[in-house]
């Protein structure tokens, strides 16, 4: 938590948007893999 707060806003945001892309990918290939066993 340290490090986060010694990074600008800037790229605490960018992180953000890379984490909720990620996460979307994610939940995606998730559905993704549903489908396809089903």
């Amino acid at each position: 938590m340290s490090l986060l707060s010694q990074k600008s806003p800037v790229s605490v945001a960018e992180a953000t948007e890379t984490f909720t892309t990620v996460g979307n990918i994610f939940l995606a290939s998730l559905q993704l893999a549903s489908y396809l066993s089903s």
